[in-house]
């Protein structure tokens, strides 16, 4: 299957929204916004806003906090995950880290290892992250 298809309203298509292409061998870190639809092929580690579909095709791999309407996985996706559609977990695909979507699909033979709530009255947007613990200073002998 290719990076941009019919099946995924890629752009061969006449007025198709505009396709945000992660290829192979590029690796991407920090906050990343995507107003139109995202396919990845390489890597990308941080903190994704996508507005339309993410899509994870085969040997892509996206950690951190992800958050999309809908998220297609055949490649990986590890962390803290929103889905506030549809998140589908193709064979072949490894889904991990905490997940919230109202509706999942998951392939026979895909991977998902997650804390998973699926539900119609998940969040419209991911809560901050959690303020790292602050460390206790060790106790004086007296």
């Amino acid at each position: 299957m290719g990076i941009v298809d019919k099946s995924r309203g890629g752009a061969s298509r006449p007025g198709a929204e505009p396709v945000n292409l992660i290829l192979k061998g590029t690796h991407l870190h920090g906050t990343l916004k995507f107003a139109g639809q995202t396919v990845v092929s390489g890597r990308i580690s941080g903190n994704i806003l996508c507005q339309t579909t993410l899509f994870i095709e085969v040997g892509g791999r996206v950690e951190g906090r992800v958050q999309a309407p809908t998220i297609v996985v055949y490649g990986e996706l590890d962390g803290t995950i929103l889905a506030t559609e549809f998140l589908e977990i193709c064979t072949g695909a490894i889904v991990g880290g905490n997940v919230k979507a109202r509706s999942v699909r998951v392939d026979q033979g895909a991977k998902l290892t997650a804390d998973l709530a699926i539900s119609a009255d998940i969040p419209t947007t991911l809560e901050p992250p959690a303020a790292p613990a602050k460390p206790t200073p060790p106790a004086m002998a007296g």
